[in-house]
Parts: C-alpha cells; structure tokens; sequence
C-alpha cells in the first residue's frame, strides 16, 4: 500500500522546472526562518529537506512579512511558510499540510509556584504582553471579560526583562521564539531563571502556502507533502525541532 501511495505521489512530480527550482519568499522570523541561522532557520531546513527528497533544489529570498506574501499571491515567488491559514488566504493560495504547530504558552519565573487551568486562574496576575501582537481569540476574549492586569511594551524582549525584575508575573510567547530570544539576549543565568507552563495559551496549524497564479504549484504541493510525510515518518523532522529548541542551529 505505502509503495503504491509513493509511486501516485512521484507522478505528480514535474519535469521541466527551471533547473528543479522553488523559490520561496521569507521573512526574518527566527528560529523559524533567519539568515543568520544554520540551515536558515528550523523551518526553512524543513522545508528544504522535504523537497530534496524530490531533488529539488529550494532558494529562499527575504522580504517583509506582508511583502512575501504579496509576491507569492501574484505568483512572483513560488511559495511563503509560516502562515496561519484562513479562508480569505484560501482565496489566492493552496494550503500544504500542517508545517509547524505554533503553541504560545506564559513564561515566568521558576521562583514563582505557578499553575492554571481555566482563564479564572489568571485573575489579578500581572501579565505583560506585546504591543501589536495576537495571543488567540481565546485570551482576548478572557483579557476583556474578566478585566486581567496587562502591562504592554512595545518588544518581546523588554517583557524578558520585566519578567527578570519581577514587574510582571506572566508573558505569553510562541514557545520557540521565547526560548530563542531568552538563548540570545540574555545570559545563561538569566535564561535558567525562566521556565514556561505546559498548558497553551493558544495553539494553531503553520503551513506552506502556494501561489493559485502558478500552473505548477499543485505538484510542487503534493511533493512538498510527501516529502514532510517522510520526514516525520523516519523521525528527522522531530529530531530538526530538537536541535532547534537546543540552540544547535546558531552559527
């Protein structure tokens, strides 16, 4: 069964892309997808290897986040990674399998006995967030109806500290792009002061996102996808994140 799945995937696989190139339009969001990165990224060494696996051959072209999108949606560039889907981008991009799972959950200090289970728990802590960005639906809707105790600055970094100086109690953050700030703006000791509750805040689907302009892009789709199969399958794509969460891909 499993040869027979792999022999239907490889029909889809194109003959004649411009020298088994994709070009994927990136912004600067480590440790998912960074220039400055091993591999560029945990992401981007995903999404790599996925189609290496198909011998095709992945360039990566940085952009704003709003920018990557607008030139993948006019089919400019071939696909963009890290998006939530939704079915306004449904209009104008083919959805891969689930990429990454992005989980936000609230660090604090380890000297604080911390636990919660349902949004009443967070009543008179004080939580600090950043401005401009989105918790879930979840939060937002308990931060207005039980009136909880925000403090905003205006980068993720600034709550780190705030957290350090015991100003806040609580800070909601995508849990690798915490433990990614926490390994390079602060030290060691600092780092070991700050663990994270289990529990998620909020938790959603990252996919790669196709072009519906591009005529190849419903195979490079169903080849991106055999290749993230494979790749969970044999365990490397659980051992990438690993190595990311360990710092293993700072150069």
């Amino acid at each position: 069964m499993k040869l027979l799945i792999t022999i239907v995937i490889l029909l889809f696989i194109p003959f004649g892309f411009s020298e088994d190139k994709i070009r994927i339009a990136a912004d600067e969001w480590p440790p998912y997808s960074s220039k400055n990165l091993k591999f560029e990224g945990v992401m981007h060494r995903i999404i790599t290897e996925a189609f290496s696996l198909s011998n095709i051959e992945v360039e990566y072209g940085y952009f704003t986040g709003a920018r990557a999108l607008d030139l993948v949606k006019r089919g400019r560039w071939d696909a963009t990674g890290g998006w939530t889907p939704s079915d306004e981008r449904a209009k104008y991009f083919y959805f891969s399998d689930i990429l990454l799972d992005e989980t936000i959950v609230f660090f604090h200090l380890k000297s604080i006995d911390f636990d919660w289970k349902q949004w009443n728990d967070l009543q008179k802590i004080r939580i600090g967030t950043t401005i401009g960005y989105f918790y879930g639906s979840r939060f937002e809707a308990a931060k207005k109806k039980l009136n909880l105790t925000i403090n905003q600055t205006p980068k993720d970094e600034l709550n780190f500290k705030m957290l350090l100086k015991h100003r806040i109690e609580l800070f909601p953050s995508n849990l690798d792009v915490g433990i990614y700030i926490l390994k390079t703006n602060f030290s060691t000791e600092q780092f070991d002061q700050i663990t994270y509750h289990p529990k998620p805040v909020d938790q959603g689907p990252l996919v790669l996102m196709f072009s519906k302009k591009s005529e190849k892009s419903k195979q490079l789709l169903n080849i991106f996808n055999y290749g993230l199969r494979k790749l969970k399958e044999d365990g490397k794509y659980a051992k990438f994140l690993k190595d990311s969460r360990e710092g293993k891909y700072f150069k």
